[in-house]
């Protein structure tokens, strides 16, 4: 009998978080016999590590850190990504050529879309367009991870709203981002860093030295 190493016996019963990350769903033993069996099994049986684990089980390389994801019990964070590159780019190259309503046509109600409009009106075209792309994921315990793009402290505001967390580089002129927070540039050295919150904004902001000051 063949039998991916897992580790510890939760790896083997009920759903697992890499079924969220790889795809595809693996088989729960659960579903064929009783822990106290599975126990019973193991003490009766020698199992023999299959050469091929690593082929057959795509998240045998991150199993310990999905073991720390699973202590948390239910409280998962999913963390989203917008690629800077296709948000500057196709934003401009097709985005801005329709409105909102012809994309969103038979997708959501006449209704929801004009409301969709009027709320994308009031924004930035940048931030327009995340709020757009973020839709489906409106919802508690979710991270939108703004690559290298620089965000603004608006944009993590609107996403706060919508139930999401976000992070990302803010451009050092910002009038909005917390002043106390920023290094000066004239007296500080590579690696210096400065974090702080601000409740204002209710977000953690932070700056560092890099060559150039980085907020």
């Amino acid at each position: 009998m063949g039998l991916n190493k897992k580790g510890e016996y939760a790896n083997y019963w009920g759903s697992q978080p890499e079924d969220l990350v790889f795809g595809g769903s693996s088989t729960s033993l659960d579903a064929i016999m009783s822990l106290s069996r599975f126990k019973l099994l193991r003490r009766c049986f020698s199992f023999n590590e299959v050469p091929t684990t690593l082929e057959h089980d795509a998240a045998a390389r991150i199993r310990s850190l999905l073991n720390l994801l699973k202590i948390t019990g239910g409280l998962y964070v999913n963390v989203v990504c917008c690629s800077s590159t296709w948000i500057a780019l196709n934003y401009k190259l097709h985005c801005s050529r329709c409105d909102v309503a012809d994309r969103l046509d038979g997708i959501v109600g006449i209704e929801e879309a004009r409301a969709l409009r009027e709320e994308f009106d009031q924004v930035s075209k940048i931030r327009q367009h995340v709020l757009e792309v973020m839709l489906p994921f409106y919802a508690p315990k979710r991270i939108v991870n703004m690559d290298n793009y620089y965000t603004s402290v608006q944009l993590l505001q609107e996403l706060e709203l919508k139930g999401l967390y976000g992070r990302g580089t803010i451009r050092a002129n910002s009038k909005h981002f917390p002043r106390h927070t920023i290094l000066d540039e004239s007296k500080c050295t590579h690696g210096d860093s400065l974090q702080a919150i601000s409740v204002d904004y209710s977000m953690i902001s932070a700056s560092w030295c890099d060559g150039d000051g980085v907020n």
